[in-house]
């Protein structure tokens, strides 16, 4: 039976506990601690290992990757990124992993790709963003690896791009209604969503309810049902062929949950999850 789990965070604090959900009594249960000293970064499942990558230490970002054995609580230390990434974007497709963008040690948004082949223990670089952005969602669907929104130039996005692992190739799509900082992205029924996120005027944080819903096949977004409570930094993925919203922040930490019915349009509120956290990782593990 598959297990929800979550792990990582903002904070050094929030980083350390992995939490799983328990779908019959619908609450979270602490599984146990990551023991490490680094935080902001990516994780990703492969072959029912947790994939660990980039992040931070309190000296700076890092381009250190581990994998993690989630029954065992082994980590083993795998080949280092070429590039130190805080916030890196990262995304499971066939046999590899695809790391995009980030922040460096100067803060500046990073351009790079690169592709992670892990029987191999190699890094490849890859044809570098259209635009080098953090703070957007990434997800896979049909052949391709989409990134809605984010943060660059001092603004955030409502862009999206698609990436072709196979061709190599990158292609944009028709933007979003709104430019979203830090949304939830994840992709069910054969579209993309990005759920709340965040925009910044004037040193002034607008928080978002609002939820789009991408068609691919006619390149269109259309708003849906919003979200009870605004936020940004949700980790979404799919759940029993609805969508969860994780966590996230409206000023401060939030453990709220939100189940979506894909069918009805509504969001209701689950169980909460036990440390709150924002920009997290939700990862469905075999």
């Amino acid at each position: 039976m598959s297990r929800l789990i979550v792990i990582g965070g903002y904070s050094l604090q929030t980083a350390q506990t992995i939490e799983i959900y328990n779908a019959d009594k619908q609450n979270w249960v602490k599984f146990g601690d990551l023991n490490t000293q680094k935080y902001a970064f990516s994780a990703v499942q492969v072959k029912g290992t947790i994939i660990l990558l980039g992040g931070a230490y309190s000296s700076g970002p890092t381009n250190t990757v581990e994998s993690y054995n989630l029954d065992s609580g082994i980590k083993k230390t795998l080949r280092p990124m070429t590039e130190l990434r805080k916030y890196p974007h990262v995304a499971v497709m066939g046999d590899y992993v695809y790391v995009f963008g980030g922040h460096n040690s100067h803060s500046d948004n990073i351009e790079t790709v690169e592709r992670y082949d892990p029987k191999n223990d190699i890094w490849t670089k890859m044809p570098p963003l259209p635009t080098g952005r953090h703070g957007c969602g990434v997800v896979v669907l049909n052949d391709e690896i989409y990134l809605v929104g984010g943060w660059s130039n001092n603004e955030p996005l409502s862009m999206v791009d698609a990436f072709n692992p196979t061709t190599r190739t990158w292609r944009k799509c028709s933007s979003m209604s709104v430019k979203r900082m830090w949304p939830g992205v994840t992709a069910v029924g054969g579209h993309v969503y990005a759920i709340g996120g965040r925009k910044i005027n004037s040193h002034i944080t607008e928080k978002y309810a609002s939820v789009e819903r991408y068609d691919p096949i006619i390149d269109k977004w259309t708003f849906v049902a919003s979200i009870n409570l605004p936020r940004f930094g949700i980790a979404a993925c799919p759940f029993n062929e609805n969508i969860l919203a994780i966590g996230g922040g409206d000023g401060e930490l939030v453990s709220t949950v939100e189940e979506y019915d894909v069918v009805r349009d509504v969001w209701r509120v689950i169980g909460p999850l036990n440390v709150s956290r924002e920009i997290t990782n939700a990862i469905i593990m075999p």
